[in-house]
């Protein structure tokens, strides 16, 4: 066997001994034999490798959503960029996620494919012919909001006073325990509102922030000082360029939209009854949006305010109308 492999399993046999035909882990004389324990009976899932060391916000963002490949910069170290300074960093290979096919052939061989979309797909052996190689699981997970201009919220439920000083760096909202009064400030806002929302781009928002391990880099690009006299956002223009090498497909918007009719017909009616009084029903709505790259802006012309009118770029434009007169017939 030649190249690098993984073995997964019990009864693995490495290759280990002393001399230079032994390299690194294999080599005896260079590290521990617990640093080539093959005893796993345990399952394995979302195998990746790196070419970056991973910051702290990054894994945190991974363990919170397994399918994360989030970065804190994702123009340099995203898995399509490649002529950036750095770009060298970036994941190289995601596999043991969601598979086609979950039976080993015959021979008790798989494919594992790689949805990092390198194309670096594993091959499998030794697997049982007749069971699944791959089991289904079901997980709970959190992602960066999409929504990041919105009062959104998952926690009712604020704890403001903690005593381990760790918890109250993580907690902006809290502080050394025991608290007894609550800034005017900081008092929750909550809206008694309620809507159910279905939205052709929320699925698309979900895997977009799979992009980022932290919202600073949109904090950035939308929130520069100099962008005030800018036509456009340029850096969600470069992120956009980068995203959608990761669409191969398009929307199915016609199996979206007559859900969404089955659903307010049939379930909307007993949501208003079963909510509390309180609440404010907005009942149920199709939401026609732009996802989190697209941004509308407006450009401010500040910065010619101490130009001459002859030097300023608009002032001599000229406004051109038209006037088309006719009659429409519908065939």
């Amino acid at each position: 066997m030649s190249g690098a492999y993984i073995a997964i399993g019990e009864n693995q046999t490495l290759l280990n001994g002393s001399g230079t035909g032994y390299l690194y882990l294999n080599d005896e004389s260079m590290s521990n034999a617990e640093a080539r324990n093959t005893n796993l009976t345990g399952l394995v899932s979302n195998l990746r490798f790196w070419s970056k060391a991973l910051t702290e916000d990054e894994w945190r963002e991974h363990v919170r959503n397994y399918k994360s490949l989030g970065v804190e910069d994702p123009l340099v170290n995203y898995n399509f960029v490649k002529t950036r300074t750095g770009s060298f960093g970036k994941v190289r290979l995601d596999t043991f996620t969601k598979q086609e096919i979950r039976e080993a052939d015959a021979s008790g061989n798989i494919i594992f494919l790689d949805y990092s979309l390198n194309m670096l797909h594993m091959t499998g052996s030794g697997f049982p012919t007749d069971d699944d190689a791959l089991v289904g699981e079901i997980f709970d997970y959190s992602y960066l909001s999409p929504y990041f201009d919105e009062a959104a919220t998952n926690e009712k439920i604020r704890v403001r006073g903690f005593q381990t000083q760790a918890i109250i760096d993580e907690t902006p909202w809290a502080s050394v325990a025991p608290v007894h009064e609550i800034v005017k400030s900081e008092e929750p806002t909550d809206d008694v509102r309620f809507a159910i929302e279905f939205s052709l781009v929320d699925a698309l928002n979900r895997d977009i922030v799979t992009l980022f391990a932290t919202l600073d880099a949109i904090d950035n690009a939308i929130g520069a000082p100099e962008l005030i006299f800018s036509p456009d956002y340029p850096d969600l223009d470069r992120l956009r360029n980068v995203y959608f090498n990761r669409i191969s497909q398009k929307l199915n918007f016609k199996s979206f939209f007559e859900f969404f009719r089955w659903f307010d017909m049939s379930i909307s009616t007993f949501t208003d009854q079963l909510i509390p009084r309180k609440t404010n029903f907005k009942g149920t709505n199709f939401v026609i949006e732009s996802h989190m790259l697209e941004r509308h802006k407006i450009e401010y012309f500040g910065n010619e305010i101490y130009l001459g009118e002859s030097d300023r770029n608009r002032i001599n434009d000229v406004l051109l109308l038209q006037l088309i007169a006719g009659t429409l017939r519908k065939y």
